[in-house]
């Protein structure tokens, strides 16, 4: 994340390309595209199929079962890592919080002894 707040800050147009990839990349954008282009490829596969039903069944049922199940690990891994980036600010805060707390006591402590001094 520091980098790409890095990149933000740069007024380059090689920084704006990568603010541009990574709010594409932080989106949903680029499984919304992957998925409705795999679609539309898969319909007109179907669409276009000049052989009998058994051959779809037997050779491309497969490559429509992988499709889904890659497309549910994809999501998946979205999933999770949205989470987790969740988790890792909600949990950055409190401890931003607590060095805060800490700090200042300690600072607060260090300031009595040298009035007692």
């Amino acid at each position: 994340m520091r980098y790409c707040s890095l990149f933000r800050e740069d007024p380059s147009a090689a920084g704006k390309l990568l603010t541009l990839l990574h709010f594409v990349a932080a989106n949903r954008i680029p499984l919304i595209v992957a998925v409705s282009l795999s679609t539309v490829c898969l319909l007109v596969h179907f669409l276009a199929l000049e052989h009998s039903w058994l051959q779809v069944a037997r050779y491309d049922l497969p490559t429509i079962f992988l499709y889904a199940r890659f497309s549910w690990w994809i999501h998946s891994f979205i999933k999770s890592r949205r989470h987790l980036e969740h988790m890792l600010k909600h949990h950055g805060e409190e401890l931003k919080v607590a060095v805060k707390a800490s700090t200042s006591e300690l600072f607060h402590e260090i300031q009595v002894k040298r009035k007692r001094l």
